[in-house]
């Protein structure tokens, strides 16, 4: 192997960083095959400032939206957006230069809009998106669809297709039950493109000193049930939320 100061100066002075990462992303893209189910390929969208990269009396440094495949631990692709704030505007831009046919995109609240899922679906992929208030409608949808119904003597609930999984994981001094429920109930009238399933996750989270936290999201995802059960859609949200500590 080269020495490290032979990398360096190369990486520094006869390098195009912008051309060894579509290499890199080709390459590893390649890894793949060609033929996938729909979800087969999980790909995760996460915006984060590079360390080291903020000037003294500054706030900002280098940000980066990054394609993240979380089962292999690559990123597959990235583009330096100016703000976190920038990030949708350049999804599409990151997305268009990878082959989404049987890919999941994931990605937090932000990136859930429906030119970007409409986007994605014509490319021949999926997505999963966690939904805020930022998305009003869709938000108030799934908090009604998933509220405990009220029943007046004599009267029966409403019949629902509601689904369930949970998981139950520990380490670092901690233990977390995570459980997720999920409908395809909005499917049939939400205008949203290509919508199949909604889910509503628990997590309750244990500490070391016994101390409970507790947290309720929402999420979307044009996975149909034979291809997306409970059980995996719990899996998919958690490999999200690995790219974290990257």
């Amino acid at each position: 192997m080269p020495h490290f100061s032979t990398w360096s100066r190369l990486l520094a002075s006869a390098t195009d960083p912008d051309e060894l990462e579509q290499v890199i992303g080709r390459f590893f893209a390649r890894q793949t095959p060609r033929r996938l189910a729909p979800g087969q390929r999980h790909l995760c969208l996460d915006g984060k400032t590079l360390r080291g990269t903020i000037p003294l009396g500054s706030t900002q440094g280098v940000h980066l939206l990054a394609a993240y495949l979380p089962k292999e631990g690559v990123v597959l692709a990235q583009v330096q957006v100016s703000t976190s704030g920038s990030e949708v505007s350049a999804a599409p831009e990151l997305l268009a230069t990878i082959d989404l046919r049987g890919t999941l995109v994931s990605g937090d609240a932000i990136f859930a809009s429906r030119p970007l899922s409409h986007m994605i679906l014509q490319a021949k992929g999926d997505y999963l998106w966690m939904i805020k208030e930022n998305q009003k409608q869709m938000y108030q949808d799934l908090q009604t669809l998933f509220e405990p119904p009220s029943v007046r003597p004599g009267w029966s609930a409403p019949p629902t297709d509601f689904r369930s999984a949970s998981s139950v994981n520990k380490g670092h001094g901690r233990r977390e039950k995570r459980h997720i429920t999920v409908s395809s109930l909005l499917s049939h009238y939400a205008e949203w493109p290509g919508l199949s399933q909604v889910f509503k996750l628990e997590r309750q989270r244990i500490n070391a000193k016994g101390q409970i936290e507790q947290e309720i999201a929402y999420g979307i995802t044009s996975l149909p049930t034979s291809y997306a059960t409970p059980k995996r859609l719990l899996e998919l949200v958690r490999e999200h939320w690995g790219i974290e500590i990257v």
